[in-house]
């Protein structure tokens, strides 16, 4: 094969190749990087969420009627509301983290009915996230988190996302004419949402409805 003959091979090659990657990236969503990938809404009365899950999500088959699919958290943190300071109060309490398997429904509301943001599959039993936080404080999680969901074939076969739900208790103010001022404990559950499904790909349409309206989409 002489020099002029090689060169053709390879411009055809690199052509061949550059369609095929196009293609593929048309008919596959892209993979999620490793990194900070779970993110919740900030609000008045709850806590900010940030996660670093591994993707894609593992899945360990026992061969029996029952799997178990792993969410491995490599870093992250929760963070209070308000301004820190050294003397600052605390405002939540009992923090904790669950894994939730979820079905999140494809397509646009119809007859102007909205849909649930997602349902319920399966659920990781609950772990320790932080004994509480004063105002404006974040807690780093600077150990590596594993968190296992329990789910049939039939159950994981349906499932395209995973929930993380942040459970505890927050500290409010309450005023009135029997009982006075001062504070009270509240319940808080607040839930955070990936941006990728159970197999580890970006899903553009979910990160659309998550940064133009967090609440109505988590």
């Amino acid at each position: 094969m002489n020099t002029a003959t090689y060169c053709r091979w390879i411009r055809r090659w690199l052509a061949a190749s550059a369609f095929g990657c196009v293609a593929l990236s048309c008919a596959h969503a892209p993979r999620a990087l490793n990194g900070l990938n779970v993110s919740s809404e900030r609000s008045d009365y709850s806590p900010v969420l940030g996660l670093a899950v591994e993707v894609p999500l593992q899945r360990i088959d026992s061969g029996s009627r029952r799997h178990v699919v792993l969410v491995r958290i490599d870093s992250g943190f929760v963070e209070a509301r308000g301004d820190f300071a050294s003397r600052a109060p605390v405002i939540m309490r009992y923090l904790r983290l669950s894994a939730l398997l979820a079905r999140f429904p494809s397509g646009a509301d119809s007859n102007g009915v909205r849909r649930k943001p997602w349902t319920e599959l399966a659920r990781s039993a609950p772990i320790a996230l932080a004994d509480s936080l004063r105002a404006g404080e974040r807690s780093h999680l600077n150990r590596f988190i594993e968190l296992s969901i329990p789910v049939s074939p039939e159950v994981l076969e349906s499932a395209n996302g995973v929930v993380f739900e942040v459970s505890g208790a927050a500290m409010s103010i309450f005023r009135g004419p029997l009982v006075g001022s001062g504070w009270g404990e509240m319940p808080l559950r607040v839930y955070a949402c990936s941006t990728f499904d159970t197999r580890g790909r970006i899903q553009r349409m979910r990160l659309r409805m998550l940064s133009d309206a967090y609440s109505k989409a988590c």
